[in-house]
């Protein structure tokens, strides 16, 4: 006898955002559910945005749309000027002679690119922690 193992569209975003792309017969197998089951699961969750597919000669691949893991604007303009600062930083180490001034943009410019990927990192795992709820 067959076992039918249920499969729900949570566990697939999971899996998708674990994995990356993948076909339905990878989904099935590392679900262990039926092919049936894991289209009609991905073909509900394209409906409703969630996931797109890519279409391939030799079979689709499924992956998490990621347009739904944007940054905010404001983390992307931290992070642009914080990398300016520190480029900045190593440009006039190399230029000018003032070490303190350097050291000081460089440790700022490094400060701000770690608060900046800390913040980048919580969003994403916040907007994965609701994308998930919803389901």
């Amino acid at each position: 006898m067959v076992s039918v193992v249920k499969m729900d569209s949570k566990e697939l975003v999971e899996l998708l955002i674990t994995h990356g792309a993948l076909t339905v017969p990878q989904i099935s197998k590392l679900l262990d559910a039926n092919v049936g089951s894991a289209d009609y699961h991905l073909r509900k969750l394209m409906e409703k945005g969630i996931v797109k597919k890519r279409e391939k000669s030799y079979g689709s691949k499924y992956y998490v749309d990621d347009a739904l893991f944007a940054l905010s604007r404001e983390v992307l303009w931290g992070l642009a000027s914080t990398v300016s600062l520190l480029v900045f930083g190593v440009f006039a180490l190399f230029v000018w002679d003032v070490l303190f001034t350097v050291v000081c943009l460089f440790l700022s410019s490094l400060a701000g690119t770690l608060v900046i990927t800390s913040v980048a990192s919580k969003q994403r795992k916040e907007k994965v922690k609701a994308l998930l709820q919803a389901l």
